[in-house]
């Protein structure tokens, strides 16, 4: 007897993680839009079947949990589904009214949650509002899956830092840029890599350069070339600039400060060297995106040497991409 009942705890196990990987899936669909909110996704299952499919779009948009709630074309069915959802329903009055209220509201007696809200103001208490009303609930199903889809959100609310992403292009030769009297050309990897780059700008809620940098290029800072809100931009550095579209900082705890302050989650940190290696040296990052195009300039300005054993690579176009883990 004890087998059978072991067999069917695992195929509830892998129906669970079906329909969570489908949830997932849903909230992709709001990548760079629901900044600083985090992406979620959500499906209503009855009988085994999906009656219901949602996500978060966009920030200040109905939540995950609303969305699929409204698909459901026969609402009774609510009553004897099951709810799967990435992250805990909200249990407070932000921008939309708590989510976890409308499940119970609509007497849907099980939900199933990848993870628990990290936010100080969520956590915990959406699964206890639900717990309280007679929900069955489960929690932790492709729990690694779902913190990996909100890094930025995720880190943010645990350690009170943004998530920081640095990011430079290099030479063959190890070059990142062109001394400041060198008027060659400053572009060093490919459009399609411009176009990562800027996929990137849409995940990340701000955009750090150096006051070199801003100088010398004076780059827009923008993702013209992919979906989504620009980043909020800053520059590190003492020295006055004449843009007023750039927040100058003089440090990284005093941008970390400030970061918190405005519910900044993320940063993408665009150079230049020695920009980027005020965050290696102090360990303020989680990730960095080195592009090596196949071009070399015999002298410029060195790009950071990384331990090149913790890194995956992959193509884009001509360039090589060294993604690395802090």
């Amino acid at each position: 007897m004890a087998e059978s009942s072991q067999s069917h705890h695992n195929s509830s196990v892998a129906e669970h993680e079906k329909f969570m990987r489908r949830s997932l899936e849903l909230a992709v669909h709001g990548r760079g839009k629901t900044l600083s909110n985090p992406m979620v996704g959500c499906v209503i299952v009855w009988n085994n079947t999906i009656i219901g499919e949602g996500f978060h779009s966009r920030f200040g948009a109905p939540h995950a949990e609303v969305e699929a709630i409204r698909s459901v074309q026969n609402p009774k069915l609510l009553k004897e589904s099951r709810l799967y959802v990435t992250l805990e329903p909200c249990s407070h009055f932000g921008k939309t009214p708590p989510c976890a209220n409308l499940i119970i509201e609509k007497e849907i007696p099980e939900a199933i949650i990848a993870m628990r809200d990290p936010n100080p103001v969520v956590t915990g208490n959406g699964i206890q509002k639900l717990q309280e009303a007679g929900v069955r609930v489960t929690v932790g199903i492709l729990e690694p899956e779902a913190r990996n889809l909100n890094k930025s959100f995720i880190h943010f609310h645990e350690t009170g830092k943004p998530y920081v992403v640095l990011k430079w292009a290099r030479t063959l030769d190890g070059i990142m840029g062109r001394a400041k009297d060198d008027h060659g050309s400053r572009q060093i990897s490919s459009e399609v890599s411009a176009l990562f780059v800027h996929k990137l700008r849409s995940e990340l809620m701000g955009i750090v350069v150096g006051s070199k940098t801003l100088q010398l290029d004076n780059p827009q800072l923008t993702n013209r070339l992919w979906p989504g809100s620009d980043p909020v931009k800053f520059y590190l550095g003492k020295s006055k600039s004449d843009r007023d579209d750039v927040i100058r900082m003089t440090s990284i705890s005093e941008l970390f400060a400030y970061c918190q302050n405005k519910n900044i989650t993320g940063l993408l940190i665009e150079g230049g060297s020695e920009t980027l290696q005020s965050f290696l040296q102090s360990g303020e990052w989680n990730e960095a995106f080195e592009i090596e195009a196949p071009v070399r300039w015999e002298n410029g300005i060195k790009a950071p040497e990384m331990k090149r054993n913790n890194s995956e690579i992959f193509q884009l176009g001509n360039d090589l991409i060294r993604h690395y883990y802090n």
